[in-house]
């Protein structure tokens, strides 16, 4: 129940309201005035019990950050009144809409934002669920990733959205092609003076130069507003880009088994392997490089390299999925680079069949980590395999390294073999054993 203070300053509000019409909600206000948010706030069932409501701030907005807010009391964080008015840089109209929200934390929970029309009466009321990875947050910049060209030695080009008032600060994390994102703020370092990059404020974008197809073999970027404490990393959203090389043999067709460990912001051929492919030109699958997805019961969907770029049925590369990327005979060995969005939740739904004798699925983890099979994180074992022996009646996996097959199999209890993880950018063929389909998913490791 709201307490009666509340309803006598609702009642005050209404009857203001009513008194001063042409100066209420109309106008940017140019005085205090009352017109009142009131909510309830509540815990997901799965935010743990050491995740406190108190401290939480609530956020009334149209276009996030600015805001006006109130922190949310250690007496009853459950229940708060917001004035709208409070904040003299946030105009009111009766002709927009606003939203209210608990703000990401630096933990990573907030409330997913409830929007709201101003109404005669004085008053709203709103209902907040604080959950993980939810909620905006004013610390934090919303980016997007491409490669300038797709040469060796382009740039790497981020975006943010946010118009910010000073230049913001950039965070890098580096690794060698292992796996090696991590939300831990130690990993990360800011790269504002380093030369290797550009910050163009005026634009909202900054370079990292040299790291297509060349430089690290992954590095992820995070913004934080000017001056924000770096807690805030291990909730800010990330992007990345990520190198993969294409092997290749002077005597024999090769073939490579790959992945995204990103999410493509455009998955289409032509935007997520671009022209990258410069000598693997043909004029069909027999001549030009070629890359292709299977999945039991269904088409095989294929393009090839052309001169004039992708031609063919697959259209497009998910994350989530293998892929066969097939090298001619002396067509050379490449470095591509890949770019996109860092996942920031479980990945969900994805099929893995079989049917007409057909068990053969290609997968692939969407997660910018080497993620266990033994003991298992990837999730697989929840998915019901069928435990046997050895890879005559058991489900396994494999995948093709540079001289080598390493695979497992389901045992009944974990996997067994010398397949021991599910790597970066690296592809996985996915043998099931009985008719039917099963749907996999996967926390992530981070």
């Amino acid at each position: 129940m709201i307490s009666n203070l509340k309803y006598l300053l609702i009642f005050l509000a209404v009857l203001l309201y009513w008194e001063v019409p042409p100066y209420s909600l109309d106008e940017p206000h140019v005085f205090d005035s009352l017109y009142y948010i009131v909510g309830t706030t509540t815990k997901e069932v799965t935010v743990p019990s050491s995740v406190s409501l108190v401290g939480r701030k609530i956020v009334f907005y149209k276009t996030y950050p600015d805001s006006v807010s109130i922190t949310l009391e250690s007496t009853d964080p459950n229940k708060f009144v917001l004035n709208v008015y409070d904040n003299m840089n946030v105009p009111i109209s009766t002709k927009e809409t606003y939203y209210v929200a608990i703000e990401k934390g630096s933990d990573g929970y907030g409330s997913d934002p409830v929007a709201v029309a101003l109404r005669p009466e004085g008053w709203n009321e709103v209902a907040l669920t604080l959950k993980k990875d939810t909620g905006s947050s004013p610390k934090t910049l919303s980016l997007s990733i491409k490669r300038e060209n797709d040469t060796p030695d382009s740039d790497i080009t981020v975006s943010w959205l946010e118009d910010l008032s000073t230049s913001p600060d950039i965070y890098a994390l580096f690794g060698d092609g292992s796996g090696s994102f991590s939300t831990d703020k130690s990993k990360w370092t800011r790269v504002n003076e380093d030369p290797n990059f550009q910050i163009d404020f005026s634009n909202k974008k900054f370079k990292h130069l040299k790291q297509v197809r060349a430089g690290y073999f992954e590095v992820y970027y995070k913004g934080l507003y000017s001056g924000t404490d770096t807690s805030y990393l291990a909730s800010a959203d990330a992007v990345g880009k990520v190198n993969l090389t294409i092997e290749a043999s002077p005597s024999n067709v090769k073939l490579n088994l790959i992945s995204l460990p990103l999410i493509p912001e455009d998955s289409s051929i032509s935007s997520v392997f671009g022209s990258q492919f410069e000598g693997a030109e043909g004029t069909g699958f027999q001549d030009g490089d070629y890359a292709y997805y299977l999945e039991p019961g269904e088409a095989t969907p294929q393009s090839f390299y052309s001169s004039s770029g992708w031609s063919g049925t697959l259209t497009n590369i998910n994350p989530d999925r293998g892929y066969v990327a097939i090298v001619q005979k002396n067509h050379p060995q490449r470095i591509i680079t890949l770019v996109g969005n860092v996942a920031t939740a479980s990945r969900e739904g994805i099929a893995i069949k079989r049917t007409n004798s057909n068990g053969l699925n290609l997968l692939g983890s969407a997660y910018p980590n080497s993620v266990s099979l033994s003991p298992d994180k990837t999730g697989l074992s929840s998915t019901n395999p069928q435990g046997g022996t050895g890879f005559q009646n058991a489900d396994y996996l494999y995948t093709f390294g540079s001289d080598s097959t390493p695979q497992s199999y389901y045992n009944g209890t974990t996997w067994s073999g010398t397949l021991s993880k599910l790597s970066l950018t690296k592809g996985y063929v996915y043998i099931k054993q009985n008719d039917g389909t099963v749907y996999w998913t996967y926390s992530k490791p981070y």
